[in-house]
């Protein structure tokens, strides 16, 4: 099992991640949201994550094929779920792997249900 924490948007929360230490975290740039951080706050609590701390991003498929061929790193594409066509939208992606979120940087989850009969491998948010 992999962890990711998400909405890191204080110090403290980068102070947190490593202390526990998860697989990865993610910043919501989502204006809207309460956690959202300027990409110059998430790059500079980049800096202060531990080494072994992954990130994640908004990334297209063009990004996800560029980072696979320069990077040689498994990688994870976050899709924002609001019914079962966005899920499908990406099925036949690249990415290593889906993230299923609910992408609006408010803690919620979506319904899980609309994730049935998928055949690949996937992590949930929530």
């Amino acid at each position: 099992m992999k962890v990711k924490m998400c909405g890191l948007y204080r110090p403290e929360d980068i102070d947190y991640a490593n202390e526990v230490q998860p697989d990865y975290v993610g910043f919501v740039f989502y204006e809207k949201s309460h956690r959202a951080v300027t990409k110059e706050q998430a790059a500079e609590y980049r800096k202060k994550l531990l080494p072994g701390i992954r990130t994640v991003g908004d990334e297209t498929e063009e990004d996800i094929q560029y980072l696979q061929a320069v990077c040689h790193k498994p990688v994870i594409k976050a899709v924002k779920v609001r019914d079962r066509y966005d899920v499908e939208a990406w099925l036949d992606s690249s990415a290593d792997y889906l993230l299923f979120d609910n992408g609006m940087g408010e803690g919620q989850v979506f319904d899980w249900s609309v994730l049935g009969g998928i055949d690949r491998e996937f992590f949930l948010a929530g």
